[in-house]
């Protein structure tokens, strides 16, 4: 052997007698464990049910691993709204197809490792976890205020959309392009998304595909903005599981009565809006909602055409 050839050493990337926690292991119990007694570490099985991101039993840890599988469900650890409040570096263990579908897992945690893998490629991973290579998370508290998502890249939308919501007592958030508002999306969990059909990037429609194909997020209620009144893309939208519609242009209280539905705790300065009323949205005419139900929710102009809004 060469005298240079540097011979792989566990005891080299994790200090002795470090204390990983095991989460929902089961599963890869024997592909963790082994390389966690080569470099002679303290481990635990964490029973998932009873112990949850956050609690104070994990301080003791200097890392934990999550196994992720398919048809997890049932416990904290797999609900990012609760995942984020973790002070522990984390690590996601699983199947590539169980993990790409927990898109908004991987955002609260700090690496993730593909199953199977390599005794050798767990030592690296868990050292840069607890050697602060990487940037460790700080627990993220739910927001004392509900959290709105705007994803829309029309500007006098955007400022428009602005001002309403300061009418309500919302944290609100905005996005100019697909890309971003579905990375937001999964950061922020936010209360309800309003998320224009026609974004650059990636479709309106194809971010509402990406949070309902997604465990963590599908329970966002999504609004969809669009100027389109086609039937069939109502329908695709309800389809793909958004909440409602709101068809550009809108008027002040067709918005804020969208709105209520989906903040029902939050007050807000009603106005009346008549077709002459600067609160009606630049261009538009006077709307009235004619109709509402479960599934669709659209606002059509008195003279049943509606202008496009400016790009």
């Amino acid at each position: 052997m060469d005298g240079n050839t540097h011979v792989f050493s566990p005891l080299e990337y994790v200090a002795p007698h470090s204390r990983v926690g095991l989460v929902a292991c089961a599963a890869l119990d024997v592909a963790l464990t082994d390389p966690l007694h080569q470099i002679q570490a303290s481990f635990a099985r964490i029973d998932a049910t009873t112990i949850g991101p956050g609690d104070r039993e994990l301080e003791h840890y200097h890392a934990l691993i999550l196994q992720v599988e398919d048809g997890c469900a049932g416990s904290n650890w797999f609900r990012p709204e609760i995942l984020r409040t973790n002070t522990r570096p984390l690590l996601l263990a699983g199947e590539p197809d169980a993990i790409f579908c927990r898109a908004s897992l991987q955002v609260h945690a700090d690496d993730i490792i593909f199953a199977p893998f390599a005794a050798n490629e767990l030592i690296v991973r868990l050292s840069r976890l607890m050697s602060g290579t990487r940037h460790g998370r700080h627990a993220v508290a739910r927001p004392a205020r509900w959290c709105v998502l705007v994803a829309d890249d029309d500007r006098d939308i955007v400022t428009y959309l602005d001002c309403v919501l300061q009418t309500f007592d919302v944290d609100v958030h905005f996005a100019s392009n697909g890309v971003a508002a579905l990375a937001a999306a999964r950061r922020l969990l936010p209360d309800l998304v309003l998320l224009d059909i026609g974004m650059p990037a990636l479709s309106g429609m194809d971010v509402l595909r990406c949070l309902k194909n997604d465990p963590g997020t599908r329970d966002i209620p999504a609004l969809l903005l669009t100027a389109s009144s086609d039937p069939l893309d109502v329908a695709k939208g309800v389809e793909l599981g958004a909440a409602g519609y709101i068809l550009k242009p809108f008027g002040y209280i067709a918005l804020i009565q969208k709105l209520k539905i989906f903040l029902p705790d939050h007050n807000f300065s009603a106005r009346t809006t008549t077709a002459g009323d600067s609160t009606l949205f630049p261009g538009a005419q006077e709307a009235r909602e004619i109709r509402t139900d479960v599934r669709v929710m659209a606002v059509k102009s008195s003279n049943g055409r509606l202008p496009r809004v400016r790009p």
